[in-house]
């Protein structure tokens, strides 16, 4: 049985990593670092220590072996849900609480692990009641059956979770004035509950000798996981990403990007890191660098020094104070750090006979993490991502994550040459380039895209099943927002059909 070691609680189950000032705050270049001194650029690690149980790093160990806690196991309240495809692939993808009949994810709530809903719905404003007390939510944002749900507050970790009760056929609502009817829509009671109503859990780390190890969750119920990994070396929860020359190792889960902007002196000369959503209970040894934009990957990385309350930037009356803005944490930027400090992260194929599905490994070769990431070896080991079919559903289909949709458009009035639509927003579209395949959700086919159009064209098949032309002449108004739609023509000769899975509660 393996040693643990216990850390504070971990939140990585549902945060999504959000990049500070991208627009108007862009990171520098690391020749334009002017940073502090809290780090060895030439020693091992951000606080040039090393951990005692982990051994010199220049000398290679043996792998760990972690084969008994790989497998999740189910406790005597939640069960864990593995995505399983029809090519034999197999994932754990989340956990389902048999008490709720719902799914839900571990997040930290109040410095404790809890498996919480969900399923969403937007914060409730109408009432059952006359006086506007009693909240409901319309039946439009639940489905049939639903027991709880979860809805977002407006801070990083601020949320509530209502239970939901009897049916009501008339709706109030309050505009700072008399409450008033609203609508007969047909909608619910709900009933915010607590979070000990839900299971809690403790993340450890698992002791070894390789520098990356486990970090496996362990339900009050009895069920357990492996949920992220830490590097001993630098202390802190790591994932894999590739670095500037593809190589894929273990960065930091909750490194800060390194802000042009912000600085962590009075002088305005050192910068400072700054991120959004890190949770409490971590803190994290290492910042990234990356050229402007939200979609720029990471050219470089640096040690973190002591975590900042306040902030300087330039001004017209030259540097001056400023606080940390809202949701975010900042630290001093220290020296500059090389990509091979940084353990490099082996893969070993876990997926079926058509998807690419891949197990993590430590740098010594210990497979110890499994991917969620899914590769198409029919399409040119494309990166596909799961949709579900219907929305909502528990069956899904892999679909590449830079399609066009097919969308009943042809370039001539004989509709032969099918048509695609791609919506790039300015802000967030991180497309590599053009679209490469195109994914109609009739039929589930996944095309080739030939070549970029300058419309969408401007025939469909009608009602009737007749070629006509469309009445707005071909136009397409995307989904809303900054950005622009792209068109392309599309090879149906050389469509296949996307992989299926389904959610199995084991």
């Amino acid at each position: 049985m393996p040693h643990l070691r216990i850390h504070l609680p971990l939140l990585t189950w549902l945060l999504v990593p959000v990049a500070i000032g991208c627009a108007a705050d862009d990171p520098p270049s690391s020749a334009d670092d002017t940073t502090g001194d809290p780090g060895d650029p030439d020693g091992p690690g951000p606080d040039d220590g090393m951990d005692p149980d982990v051994g010199d790093p220049s000398e290679p160990a043996d792998p760990d072996d972690w084969s008994d806690v790989l497998e999740p196991v189910a406790g005597s309240r939640l069960r864990p849900v593995f995505r399983v495809a029809e090519d034999g692939t197999r994932a754990h993808v989340g956990w389902h609480d048999t008490l709720f009949d719902a799914p839900c994810e571990f997040q930290e709530v109040g410095g404790i692990q809890r498996c919480l809903p969900t399923d969403r719905a937007s914060e409730p404003w109408l009432y059952a009641d006359a006086g506007c007390t009693e909240r409901v939510l319309q039946d439009h944002e639940l489905y049939e059956g639903q027991q709880v749900v979860f809805t977002r507050g407006s801070g990083c970790f601020s949320h509530t979770v209502y239970e939901i009760g009897e049916p009501v056929d008339t709706i109030y609502y309050t505009d700072n004035g008399p409450c008033q009817v609203f609508s007969n829509d047909p909608s619910h009671r709900v009933v915010a509950i607590g979070d000990d109503a839900f299971v809690a859990a403790t993340v450890t780390t698992l002791e070894g000798t390789n520098r990356v190890v486990p970090m496996l969750l362990q339900a009050d119920d009895g069920a357990q996981a492996i949920m992220g990994a830490w590097d001993t070396l630098y202390d802190e929860e790591v994932e894999p990403s590739a670095d500037a020359q593809g190589t894929l190792r273990w960065f930091g889960r909750w490194s800060p990007r390194v802000s042009t902007g912000y600085f962590a002196d009075a002088g305005c000369t050192q910068p400072a890191a700054l991120k959004e959503c890190v949770p409490p209970s971590m803190q994290p040894t290492s910042a990234y660098v990356s050229e402007p934009g939200y979609c720029a990957e990471p050219t470089g990385h640096h040690a973190l020094g002591d975590e900042l309350t306040t902030l300087y930037q330039m001004s017209g009356s030259g540097c001056t104070a400023t606080s940390v803005p809202f949701a975010a944490r900042a630290w001093a930027v220290g020296a500059s750090l090389v990509d091979d400090a940084f353990g490099e992260t082996p893969t070993t194929n876990v997926g079926g006979d058509r998807l690419r599905h891949d197990m993590y490994a430590s740098p010594e070769g210990a497979p110890l993490l499994a991917s969620l990431r899914f590769f198409d070896a029919m399409l040119a080991e494309t990166e596909c991502q799961w949709r579900a079919i219907p929305y909502g559903s528990t069956h899904f289909e892999c679909v590449p994550v830079d399609s066009a949709r097919l969308t009943n458009a042809f370039a001539d009035p004989a509709c032969t040459q099918p048509t695609a639509t791609r919506w790039v927003d300015e802000e967030l579209g991180c497309f590599d380039g053009p679209a490469t395949y195109a994914y109609g959700e009739v039929g589930s086919l996944i095309a080739p895209v030939l070549e970029m159009l300058a419309t969408r064209g401007g025939y469909a098949f009608d009602d009737t099943d007749t070629c006509a032309p469309i009445p707005d002449g071909g136009d397409d108004f995307g989904d809303g927002g900054f950005g622009y739609d792209e068109y392309f023509s599309v090879d149906l000769d050389q469509a296949v059909t996307a992989v299926t899975a389904d959610d199995v509660v084991q």
